[in-house]
């Protein structure tokens, strides 16, 4: 059954209500829509990595902000910034581009008793929820395994800023003083996170625009 369309022309995919981009196009605003908000939300990023480490024993966050000035100035809030860049912007736009993909894929691949359509020719609930969420898992997934090199030098980055003063330097010296799969560490726990996080996410966001827009 072909995919549905409106009076605009716009395309939907029969699990979603959103428009269908090209490939490129969901590439590129994924990736600037995310490399914008890093920015944004720089100083905060710099402040919660440093409270969780043991580096630092910062009692508030008057604290913090007061030491990381002082010692670093307005450039200290933004420590890392590249190479958080380097992984959420090509996390976000790998991640669009897989997601929407994901959707158009799975049915064809989905055992029949899993899809199920409404008299209008889309997915149930049911059915849409379990392409949308499993598409969002896959991709999370993905994505962030490909991008967590760059987690791992923005977080070394961040933690010790005199040892470690820009993504190159970063990078190389794991490499070479440690070894190439520490630029992993701790992929398990992200990928915990973000897969079960943009599951839980997408599966409902996409529902609240079908009944809702």
């Amino acid at each position: 059954m072909p995919s549905l369309t409106n009076d605009s022309n716009i395309v939907y995919n029969k699990s979603s209500s959103l428009p269908r981009l090209t490939m490129y196009e969901n590439l590129l605003t994924g990736a600037f829509a995310r490399g914008l908000v890093g920015y944004i939300t720089m100083p905060i990023t710099v402040i919660k990595v440093r409270y969780e480490s043991t580096l630092y024993n910062y009692s508030s966050l008057k604290e913090a902000i007061t030491h990381i000035y002082t010692k670093e100035g307005l450039f200290g809030f933004f420590r890392g910034f590249g190479a958080t860049c380097l992984r959420d912007a090509p996390y976000a736009g790998l991640y669009v581009l897989l997601y929407e993909k994901s959707k158009q894929l799975l049915p064809m691949v989905l055992p029949s008793r899993f899809i199920h359509y409404n008299p209008e020719g889309g997915f149930t609930t049911y059915t849409s929820t379990t392409v949308n969420t499993t598409s969002a898992v896959l991709s999370a997934s993905l994505a962030t395994t490909v991008t967590a090199p760059f987690d791992t030098i923005k977080t070394r980055m961040q933690l010790e800023p005199s040892k470690f003063t820009n993504s190159f330097n970063t990078f190389t010296s794991i490499v070479k003083n440690e070894n190439v799969l520490k630029l992993f560490s701790g992929l398990s726990m992200r990928l915990a996170r973000k897969a079960l996080s943009a599951g839980i996410a997408w599966g409902i966001y996409e529902e609240l625009v079908k009944r809702f827009m």
